[in-house]
């Protein structure tokens, strides 16, 4: 009785060791029907995770370096707003019916600063008049909050070197006013994206 069960048992494993070969076969044989052994599909597999592994870090990579021009253009704004307080009468640009005069010496450092920050070559003409808005309503020239301003006109410098198709929209040649605006909401989402991936939020509302 014992030998009958022992007999049985093993022809129940050699049934069940052939299913298991028969189905690694058929498997084997539906990978060569499209030209792929076990070991390629297991090679190319983990090729491309290292492919994506690669492409996180490179983004990665690219997020920091964004992130920390960020940080250079909040700082200088930072130590940029210190000085209006300080000096509180001064703009940074001639506009006309503006009674101040532009202080030459603080405009050109500005500028350089944010040339190196934004690795954007422009000149002072491209600033005359970011330091004041205007209201569409009551079509007069007003004071902008600084923090505003400076990251209005970094808005401008950026979408110049990036968004160069935008130069060919009709608002381009038509209503400077309009453009800006919609150029300062591009970038400005691009931004708020930005610090959100990296778990920052924003200082203040007026940024965003």
């Amino acid at each position: 009785m014992c030998s009958q069960n022992h007999h049985q048992s093993h022809k129940d494993f050699q049934a069940m060791d052939s299913m298991v070969h028969d189905s690694g076969k058929c498997v084997e044989d539906i990978m060569k029907k499209f030209g792929k052994t076990s070991r390629e599909v297991h090679n190319n597999f983990f090729h491309e995770m290292g492919g994506i592994q690669t492409w996180i870090k490179n983004f990665e990579s690219e997020m920091n370096a964004f992130e920390e021009k960020l940080e250079q253009i909040d700082k200088m704004i930072e130590v940029f707003n210190e000085s209006m307080i300080k000096r509180n009468n001064i703009i940074l640009s001639n506009i006309p019916g503006g009674e101040e005069e532009t202080d030459e010496e603080l405009f050109h450092k500005v500028i350089h600063i944010l040339s190196e920050v934004l690795e954007t070559e422009f000149e002072p003409e491209d600033i005359r008049y970011t330091s004041r808005i205007r209201l569409v309503e009551g079509k007069d020239w007003h004071m902008m909050p600084v923090r505003v301003s400076f990251e209005w006109f970094a808005t401008k410098c950026y979408v110049a070197k990036h968004f160069s198709d935008f130069q060919s929209s009709p608002y381009s040649a038509s209503d400077d006013y309009t453009r800006d605006v919609l150029v300062s909401r591009r970038l400005r989402s691009a931004l708020k994206k930005a610090r959100k991936i990296n778990g920052d939020s924003c200082p203040s509302n007026d940024c965003c």
